[in-house]
This record gives structure tokens, sequence and C-alpha cells, in this order.
């Protein structure tokens, strides 16, 4: 029903963050607004945005996605930096050999918002699906990449046991050469994760569905 679309200008330790909620039907701004912050105060900028676009939308919120929503993963602004560049990198991954190198980039990254808060489960779970890319899709022939991948889902949950994107990570390595296959096992993975958040997970069940047609046929 909705797009939130936002910008920002970085100079030093100053942030400008601009913000803007789009009706799709008719693209009619709902509610525009903008922040001049430090960048450790971006955790403050986040809380507002969201409790403005919920309001906006005039959303009925149940206690557990009023828990999800004001949810904090890390309190420290280095990890979140350093995390938010991952994320980056890790939607701009390929395949085969020749993605190693960028792949190699973004593990660093993530290691570095570990190393400034090692309680952060969701970098945690972020690492170990970098890992699993690059097992499934990178570098199948190093058996390595897997088991560092399942050592962080592991470190993750014992962390935050309902974090949604260490099953995304666990259900990427059950779809695969090192676990048989097992699409069905990987579906019920992804399922699970997004009864704790459902945002997420939807291209890998596109991805898990088709193959699955496809072994039908």
């Amino acid at each position: 029903d909705a797009v939130l679309e936002g910008s920002f200008q970085r100079s030093g330790d100053r942030l400008r963050v601009s913000v803007n909620l789009l009706r799709t039907g008719d693209g009619a701004s709902l509610w525009t607004d903008s922040f001049d912050m430090t960048a450790a105060d971006v955790f403050k900028i986040e809380d507002t945005v969201a409790q403005q676009v919920a309001s906006q939308l005039k959303l009925q919120l149940d206690p557990a996605q009023k828990a999800r929503l004001e949810k904090k993963y890390t309190s420290n602004p280095t990890a979140y930096d350093y995390y938010v560049r991952a994320i980056n990198s890790l939607d701009q991954r390929g395949w085969g050999r020749e993605a190693l190198p960028q792949m190699n980039m973004t593990v660093e990254l993530f290691k570095k918002a570990i190393e400034a808060d090692p309680t952060y489960a969701l970098a945690h779970a972020q690492l170990a699906m970098a890992y699993a890319w690059t097992a499934v899709m990178i570098d199948a022939t190093d058996p390595e990449w897997e088991k560092l991948a399942n050592d962080e889902i592991e470190r993750s949950q014992q962390i935050d046991p309902q974090l949604a994107e260490s099953h995304i990570a666990r259900g990427f390595l059950l779809w695969s050469a090192y676990n048989g296959y097992q699409n069905e096992a990987a579906v019920r993975e992804i399922l699970f994760a997004q009864k704790l958040n459902p945002s997420v997970g939807h291209d890998h069940l596109v991805v898990r569905g088709a193959r699955e047609h496809n072994l039908k046929d």
C-alpha cells in the first residue's frame, strides 16, 4: 500500500536523512521529514521513522509486532555502520570463482561489525548467509565454507533464538549438495523464519518453489 523512500548525506560525523512515505495507488506523499544528526543518533532516528510510518498508515500492531518494531539488534553505531556496508556488499553478490574477492570483502565487513559488538546476532546470521552463499554458489570445492556458515548460525541462535535470518541461512544450506538438496526441509525453515519476521525469505521461496516444480516435471 505504501513505499518509504529515503536518502542521506554524510559530512564527517554529521548525517542529514530525508524520508518520504508514498501511497502506491497515486504516488501521493503521506508523510515527509528530514533529520540532521550525528552518526551516534541514528538509532533514535530509526525509532522515530518507524513510529511515524506506523502512525501514518494507521497500523494496529499486536504486542508481538510492536516488540519487533522496537527491537534493537545493536546499540553500537560502529557495529551498525559496518553491518549496513556489509549488507550492501552482500546484496551485490555474484557467483563463480570470480565473485570470491567481493564476497571476502563482505565477510570482512561483517567480521568488523561483530568485532565492534560480539553480541550482534543479526551480523552473525548474515555472516552465516555470506558463508553459505560462498559454499554453494562460489567455491563448492572447499567444505570449510559450509562449516563456517553452520558455526555462525549456531552463534546467532545462541544470542537470539528468535532471529529469522539464521533460519534463512540454514534453509539455504539445506537446499544444497552439502545436505542432499532437502528442498522441503529448506522451505520449512524459510516458512518458520517468516513466522518470526514476515518481511524475510520471499525470494528464497520463489527459488525453492521453482526447483520443486522442475523436479516434479
